[in-house]
């Protein structure tokens, strides 16, 4: 059979099952159903490949009506639609939605029946309804963040820290230490002697004698800063903690330095 068949065959399938989502969300959602132009979409979500999608209004328990999109790809049915909050909190504010809004709501194994695509729709709409409202009640906030709490703090940490290694056993509490960068990883050590001896170790004495350029100073006084409690990893004094890079802790550093070393909580003492 030519190719053109079968493409014509997959057009058609796709089609009917694009009319079966809109006619079950019209009969779910009402009138605020809207179809969104193929320009939005590619705006909305320039990093996907979605192709057709439809906006709806919802009201939840807290009085506040927002707005939720379905969006689906190219090769719908074969694979679910996704639902985006469109009136949502500042990213990683709420679990469970990614940057650009899409909610998290099957896991990578889920299997979906293509030929029901109307209910597979309605099916994601309803789990998505159900997750904001939860989300608003905010009882999943904490303990959500807190399950998944290294996932998130990858997603909201600067790039330029992603890769840390650190050269010790991680204390019990906060204390001052040693950082330095060598070729993109941010080695933290208990002081300037670790740092030397590992970086020397590793990539040469050279390497090593760098660090001790007292010139231009490699090495950098950080705050290492122990989270008792997983939660919301996401505010410290004031300013988001994922925004705050390696290299930020040196202004930090001055304030803590004189609080931990006049108390108990110095695992290893500044030099």
């Amino acid at each position: 059979m030519p190719e053109t068949e079968f493409s014509d065959g997959r057009d058609t399938n796709r089609r009917h099952a694009l009319l079966a989502v809109e006619r079950a969300l019209r009969e779910h959602v009402g009138p605020s159903l809207a179809r969104l132009e193929y320009a939005d979409i590619r705006s909305t979500y320039p990093d996907r490949h979605y192709s057709d999608g439809w906006r709806f209004s919802v009201a939840f328990t807290d009085g506040k009506t927002r707005r939720i999109e379905l969006v689906v790809s190219e090769v719908f049915p074969s694979i679910p639609p996704r639902a985006a909050l469109v009136d949502r909190p500042d990213y990683l504010t709420w679990p469970h939605i990614e940057h650009d809004g899409i909610l998290c709501l099957l896991n990578n194994l889920s299997e979906v029946d293509p030929n029901n695509p109307g209910a597979v729709a309605l099916n994601i709409v309803n789990r998505a309804v159900r997750l904001v409202e939860e989300l608003v009640e905010g009882k999943i906030v904490e303990r959500d963040f807190r399950e998944e709490f290294l996932t998130y703090w990858f997603y909201g940490a600067s790039s330029s820290v992603r890769d840390v290694v650190t050269l010790f056993d991680p204390p019990r509490s906060s204390c001052i230490v040693r950082s330095c960068t060598h070729d993109g990883v941010t080695y933290v050590g208990r002081d300037d002697d670790d740092l030397v001896r590992w970086i020397s170790n590793r990539f040469g004495e050279k390497a090593g004698r760098r660090l001790l350029n007292r010139t231009k100073p490699v090495v950098m006084v950080t705050v290492f800063l122990r989270l008792f409690r997983n939660g919301h990893p996401f505010s410290i004094f004031g300013k988001a903690i994922h925004e705050i890079s390696i290299w930020d802790w040196h202004a930090l550093s001055r304030s803590f330095a004189a609080q931990l070393s006049k108390s108990d909580h110095s695992a290893f003492s500044p030099s």
